[in-house]
């Protein structure tokens, strides 16, 4: 099968059959939605689009439904439209040709007769996709393709092997919205859609291809408030696993105790393992990304490879110069909390602070000293001025440190499993894009299960 985007619509009951029809078990990543997927997703973004907007807003969806027939965000709608709102859209990512890249839909039909009408619609707003005829099951094949700078290697059928069957199967949970990403078919498909060598793969496949495994999420769109529950499996005995396996609480204080922070992150786990984790495809920066040119999915590889650029950041220093060991050994918690967000770091009152082993303290207060000439807490002048309290050590942004400590922790311990917690703001989620100051607060925490990091996050209306 052509194409390296597969949409696949499909039964629930009959999701690994229709996948391997349309070619879609062969991606690396799959998402499935269904119409209440699709509705949420609409009324989320419109529940963020400024009041003054929104009637735009509504022009824009009530003009693609004129155009079509029907509209593609409601049960009627898809029935206008020819297709079935009782089965699901999935989404995967892959690729089947070394030389095309693309998208394809397997749309679920319950009338082929209004789904040849909608088709003629949809030709005529959009002429680069390529339709076909409902099929085997019901079903519409819709193509989106695109060549890539690789040349023809043939079909490509051995790019991937497809999804193990139990991995599709969470995707029929009773939420509207599911995503499934398999790290290391992902690292398959940007080298070759850069068209480079083979040997080549080894920077991304190998940062892709361990500790880090497979990532599974829901998503559900309810009063318009999107819920997140995924999970992200972990190599057994990894670096990572003993990592996440050891948590500490220092006392540090947690998001509950600063409700009123433009941005609060506390993570619980000591980085020292990390810095096992082989660093050769991580670049030296500080902190460390990994060696891959810029573009296409290379965000995406960013974040999966969040693990390396800790562990190659503290390598890369260590092997540069061997005092910092120690203090990276006795790194513990650390808490990052801005409670203002200004116009520039002058206006903006934040602190970060790190809770340290005896050994890490006393190295790190001989280091402060000899820097700002003053011991930490003493320092009254500058941007930026270490303070300290018990065996941790913090900076703040010029007078902010006193608002901080007088932050007193009243919010329970957290439990043992828990390795993340974070609150954003809007204004702090504007400093990714500007846009995103729309998007809501993010509320996130992860937990260590054993075998997987499972994350819960919900991003709340502005």
């Amino acid at each position: 099968m052509n194409g390296l985007l597969v949409v696949a619509a499909l039964a629930r009951g009959g999701l690994m059959a229709e996948l391997e029809e349309a070619g879609a078990a062969e991606a690396p990543i799959v998402v499935r939605i269904d119409v209440e997927g699709a509705r949420g997703l609409v009324e989320l973004v419109r529940s963020r689009v400024p009041s003054f907007l929104r009637g735009g807003f509504d022009d824009q969806v009530a003009s693609i439904a004129a155009s079509l027939g029907g509209d593609p965000f409601t049960p009627d709608g898809w029935k206008q439209l020819g297709l079935d709102p009782k089965r699901s859209i999935v989404i995967a990512i892959g690729r089947s040709n070394a030389s095309m890249a693309g998208i394809r839909a397997v749309v679920p039909v319950a009338d082929p007769a209004r789904a040849a009408q909608t088709i003629v619609r949809a030709q005529a707003l959009a002429p680069a996709l390529r339709f076909g005829a409902p099929g085997r099951g019901k079903t519409l094949t819709i193509d989106l393709v695109a060549p890539t700078d690789a040349g023809d290697a043939g079909d490509g059928s051995a790019l991937f092997t497809p999804v193990p069957p139990k991995k599709l199967d969470a995707l029929l949970g009773p939420e509207p919205i599911a995503i499934l990403i398999k790290p290391q078919r992902l690292a398959e498909t940007m080298q070759r859609l850069r068209g480079r060598d083979p040997t080549e793969l080894a920077p991304v496949a190998g940062i892709l291809g361990f500790p880090l495994g497979d990532l599974a999420a829901t998503i559900s769109i309810r009063n318009a408030i999107l819920t997140v529950h995924a999970r992200w499996e972990v190599a057994p005995k990894s670096a990572l696993s003993r990592a996440l396996a050891t948590t500490i609480d220092s006392g540090l204080p947690r998001p509950a105790d600063t409700p009123d922070a433009a941005l609060h992150v506390h993570s619980y786990v000591a980085p020292r393992e990390l810095a096992a984790l082989d660093p050769t495809h991580m670049t030296f920066d500080l902190p460390s990304s990994p060696y891959f040119p810029a573009g296409g999915l290379y965000p995406l590889l960013q974040i999966m490879a969040w693990p390396y650029s800790i562990g190659a950041t503290i390598a890369h220093v260590n092997s540069a110069d061997a005092r910092a060991k120690p203090i990276f050994d006795g790194l513990r918690d650390a808490v990052l909390v801005v409670q203002t967000i200004g116009d520039d770091l002058d206006h903006t009152s934040a602190a970060f602070e790190i809770a340290l082993d005896r050994t890490a303290f006393d190295e790190l207060r001989v280091l402060i000293t000899k820097v700002w000439g003053a011991a930490p807490g003493l320092v009254d002048h500058g941007r930026i001025r270490p303070f300290a309290r018990g065996t941790s050590l913090g900076v703040a942004i010029q007078d902010s440190g006193p608002a901080y400590l007088a932050i007193v922790r009243h919010a329970p311990a957290p439990p043992k499993d828990l390795v993340f917690e974070a609150h954003a703001a809007p204004a702090a989620l504007a400093l990714l894009s500007p846009l995103a100051v729309f998007a809501g607060a993010l509320d996130l925490s992860a937990r260590w299960d054993g075998h997987a990091i499972a994350i819960d996050a919900t991003l709340s209306p502005p």
